[in-house]
């Protein structure tokens, strides 16, 4: 059942953020980590596709040699470069992890000969909380909210 569904997944989750928390995540808690990232991944862009965006899969397709983009969103002359951090914890997505994306995102921009201005490179998160506030990486986003930004997906 659902119910039954749910419950033995708050469980799983409990105990992976126990192993997490003993800084021992075993293979199977690995292999969840990456199940819910995938997870997350399938659900941005199943929102892309929902509002008529054709939506290439690369990060599930590509895995590592997604070259920092795991999804890209196509709607008449828009592109969205999108990377998905399904990570929750408090200040878990530093300074330097926006500008290695932003990075990949123009490198891409410039070898494919995109359009910058239909470009837009996003962060998809779960949280609010996850984007540090301590290390100028929600500025960044400030300061280039019309080429790169966040978006949270709960």
């Amino acid at each position: 059942s659902k119910k039954q569904a749910n419950k033995e997944l708050i469980i799983r989750k409990s105990i992976i953020k126990e192993n997490l928390l003993k800084n021992t995540p075993t293979q199977d808690d690995l292999e969840n980590m990456k199940s819910y990232g995938d997870n997350f991944e399938k659900k941005v862009g199943a929102v892309y596709e929902e509002k008529g965006y054709i939506v290439e899969y690369r990060g599930l397709e590509l895995g590592l040699k997604d070259g920092g983009i795991d999804l890209i969103a196509k709607k008449d002359n828009k592109i969205i470069l999108i990377q998905c951090k399904f990570w929750k914890k408090e200040d878990s997505i530093t300074h330097k992890m926006v500008k290695e994306f932003y990075g990949n995102c123009n490198f891409y921009i410039d070898k494919q000969r995109l359009d910058r201005k239909n470009t837009i490179c996003l962060y998809a998160v779960p949280s609010h909380k996850s984007i540090s506030k301590k290390d100028g990486t929600y500025k960044i986003f400030v300061d280039n909210h019309k080429k790169c930004r966040y978006k949270v997906f709960e």
